[in-house]
């Protein structure tokens, strides 16, 4: 059926003194979105952000829209308008348009729980049935394949149920990931796996003891200069129309809006706005 969209760019921070906010603010300003920051003192890592949002979601003013983005207000950015991320999320709600999206990332979170997976043969479970697909267009070695926490959307409704249903005993990455994992019917749940909406930028979140944990396995972190990542084969700065942007060489996508995540320098993504 065909989707009509009234979207808002929400965030949630604890400090409105973060220079992260303070740089995505001005992308989203410079693209004109209609945005708001929640700003509540006491919000934790991981559900009190949810918490704060849950309120805003149920207030007068949601209302007014039908269709939310959330992100992250430490290290996101907005590379396109809201325009592009209006089409975007359209797309990606296609086969479901009462869906939760989810950004994706390399890592499979958290690590305390991936041996866990990988021993019992799950990790390596987790996206055969999906990433065979030929509807998706994804091969089993595709790297932006688990969740990412730091960006979702979705109707108001969606994101709504997603929370009134989700077990907040771990953080939602961690849930998020198991359900996906274990669930049999995941059509409630769609992952950006096309970074048309999303992209995360970051190698990994962490290293791993003295290992750095990537989709096709670990890798020694004396073999690749971490340093200079992003980079490698997958992000290259493109001028579109006078705008630069980060284009994802692996998929020729310019996501509307990029997460850092964890220890990632943000900066290439940065220097597009001159910031």
């Amino acid at each position: 059926r065909t989707i009509k969209m009234r979207l808002k760019v929400i965030t949630t921070v604890s400090s409105i003194d973060n220079p992260g906010l303070k740089k995505l603010e001005h992308s989203l300003r410079h693209f004109n979105y209609d945005y708001k920051i929640l700003h509540n003192p006491n919000i934790g890592w991981d559900w009190g952000g949810w918490d704060t949002h849950y309120k805003w979601l149920c207030s007068d003013e949601a209302k007014e829209y039908t269709h939310v983005i959330y992100t992250d207000g430490f290290d996101t950015l907005a590379l396109g308008g809201q325009d592009e991320c209006e089409k975007a999320l359209k797309k990606i709600l296609e086969p479901n348009p009462d869906a939760f999206v989810y950004s994706t990332e390399k890592n499979f979170f958290p690590f305390e729980e991936y041996d866990n997976y990988l021993h019992s043969g799950r990790a390596e479970q987790y996206p055969s049935n999906f990433f065979t697909d030929a509807n998706l267009g994804l091969t089993p070695n595709h790297r932006w394949r688990y969740v990412n926490g730091g960006q979702y959307a979705g109707s108001i409704e969606a994101v709504k149920h997603w929370y009134e249903t989700v077990d907040k005993s771990r953080n939602n990455q961690y849930y998020a990931n198991k359900y996906f994992v274990t669930s049999n019917d995941k059509k409630d749940l769609i992952l950006d796996f096309g970074c048309d909406l999303f992209q995360t930028v970051a190698f990994t979140a962490w290293n791993y003891g003295d290992r750095v944990m990537f989709p096709a396995g670990y890798l020694d972190p004396n073999t690749i200069d971490l340093a200079t990542f992003p980079g490698l084969d997958e992000f290259e700065q493109v001028e579109i129309g006078g705008q630069k942007r980060i284009r994802n060489k692996i998929l020729d996508k310019l996501p509307p809006l990029l997460h850092g995540n964890g220890r990632c320098d943000m900066q290439f993504v940065y220097d597009c706005l001159n910031l």
